[in-house]
């Protein structure tokens, strides 16, 4: 038997991690969190996907805590129901890369903290995306109604506002995608990071997965050598290093698993079951 981990805090990230490929958390991944949970161990699940599209992945569908949300941009207690981070793209940049964006045509969406905004041409890839979600919901007895904003060709929207967390840019020509990053780079504000799924990501410079779990540790008094972290691409990397012990996913990158204490089983192989099982409780 393997020696139990003094682990306090739990984080996860959702796809490819705790998620399988159907976007589903697994009986036996559920039955695991409860474990933890009961040991009164903090759950924390930490994403790149907006606050609305986490809503399904929190109590009574499964047991979790925290969310952080828009690659580490929220934090949200979820029993308080309170917003304890947020960290916004300022106003002049937020107008400056939806100028380009809406220019260039790009299919890309824009997220407010209540609100998400998508162009017109985009119709189609993002009423796929609701529909399954919402569907996905349903099939748990939740009915979820994330909030929505079509936007005509060239449209934006100010934002004083309507204060943007982050942009997701739907594109990828990589003469496109090279030419978007150097317009980023000069402008100079900001950070992008790819998820692995095709889509570039854009917040505010200072947002990090580990500047946000830094910022839930020193609130709750847990060292960073009480927290454990499980993840599977290289932007999980960053939770790693507020983490005393990594653990990448059987699918992870090789990049990732370098970097890793243990690697678990794949998502689609109830790999975060197995880890928290054989090392936690």
């Amino acid at each position: 038997m393997a020696l139990k981990l003094p682990i306090k805090m739990l984080v996860l990230d959702l796809d490819g991690t705790l998620l399988n490929d159907n976007k589903v958390i697994s009986m036996r991944n559920k039955l695991a969190l409860n474990q933890l949970k009961e040991k009164g161990i903090y759950i924390v699940f930490a994403s790149g996907r907006a606050n609305s599209m986490m809503r399904l992945y929190q109590e009574p569908y499964v047991a979790c805590d925290y969310h952080i949300s828009f690659n580490g941009a929220m934090t949200e207690d979820l029993l308080k129901k309170e917003i304890l981070d947020l960290v916004l793209l300022d106003n002049e940049s937020s107008e400056i890369i939806w100028n380009f964006l809406a220019k260039k045509a790009a299919t890309y969406t824009a997220y407010s903290e209540n609100m998400m905004f998508y162009k017109e041409q985009s119709n189609q890839l993002i009423s796929k995306k609701m529909i399954n979600y919402i569907s996905l919901a349903a099939s748990e007895n939740i009915i979820l109604n994330p909030a929505c904003t079509k936007l005509s060709s060239g449209e934006i929207v100010a934002p004083e506002n309507n204060q943007i967390l982050k942009f997701v840019v739907y594109e990828e020509d990589p003469l496109w995608i090279n030419q978007f990053e150097k317009f980023l780079y000069k402008l100079g504000r900001v950070r992008t990071e790819a998820t692995g799924y095709g889509l570039t990501g854009v917040f505010a410079k200072n947002v990090s997965k580990e500047r946000a779990i830094r910022k839930l540790c020193a609130r709750m008094e847990i060292s960073e050598a009480e927290v454990c972290a499980l993840g599977d691409y290289d932007n999980d990397l960053s939770m790693f290093n507020v983490s005393g012990v990594k653990v990448a996913m059987g699918n992870a990158t090789e990049e990732l698993k370098k970097h890793a204490d243990y690697i678990c089983p794949s998502n689609n192989q109830d790999g975060v079951a197995h880890f928290i099982e054989e090392y936690i409780i």
